[in-house]
């Protein structure tokens, strides 16, 4: 193979594992969703986007029947609410939509962390799947403010003020979840209500654990690696 070529089917060969598919639809959305505000055919690829995360969620989760269940039993709500984003139709009733998808993006980050911590050598797959761990606690935070901001209106300010159009929309609570995530902490956007607090607090926490933790555990199975002259 020319050399050339190799770091072309490096890639390939490495986008072929398991959590691949989702950390491609995590990073185009978290790329591409600040572009496609202003206009018909962006939010419609904005859906379309946020669509294929829980789809990729769902391949992510397979590898296990029992598994894999769970996954598609709520994973397919979480796609047909993102079907009535996309169509204005009311096929589930109001917020139990919001509520499935916020349990299913749980439910895929805490498989998708466990198998990571158990895995018994480092591969690009694993790496992949650290990645979408912490991408993923990002966006199921970001689902869990949008509860709270709905039936707690005015859980969040915005530069000292209210939200310029009453609720804080998804693109406003993604840039606000990944800030706390990261604790980097701008100030221009901040929790208000008690639950709003809280939910800060834990994500603050969980984000700062998890970069601790995961480091801890991939330093530990590359040290106890044999080395070739063992």
């Amino acid at each position: 193979m020319d050399d050339h070529n190799r770091p072309i089917a490096f890639i390939l060969k490495s986008l072929q594992g398991r959590f691949s598919y989702l950390f491609v639809s995590l990073v185009t959305f978290l790329l591409l969703h600040p572009y496609l505000e202003n206009s018909s055919w962006g939010e419609i690829a904005f859906i379309v986007l946020f669509a294929a995360i829980p789809a990729a969620g769902i391949w992510a989760v397979g590898f296990r029947r029992s598994v894999f269940f769970v996954g598609m039993l709520l994973g397919v709500p979480t796609l047909i609410w993102c079907i009535e984003l996309l169509t204005g139709a009311d096929i589930m009733p109001v917020g139990v939509g919001k509520f499935i998808a916020l349990v299913f993006y749980l439910y895929t980050t805490l498989v998708v962390l466990t198998h990571v911590l158990s895995a018994k050598r480092v591969t690009s797959d694993i790496l992949y799947g650290a990645v979408c761990v912490y991408l993923m606690m990002g966006m199921t935070w970001m689902l869990a403010y949008r509860l709270i901001e709905e039936s707690h209106p005015g859980s969040f300010f915005f530069s000292g003020g209210e939200s310029p159009g009453g609720l804080f929309e998804v693109v406003d609570l993604i840039y606000y979840s990944f800030v706390t995530l990261t604790t980097l902490g701008y100030g221009d956007m901040a929790p208000i209500s008690s639950p709003a607090r809280s939910l800060a607090m834990l994500e603050a926490t969980a984000g700062a654990l998890y970069l601790a933790i995961l480091i801890a555990r991939l330093v530990s199975l590359y040290s106890s690696k044999p080395s070739k002259e063992e």
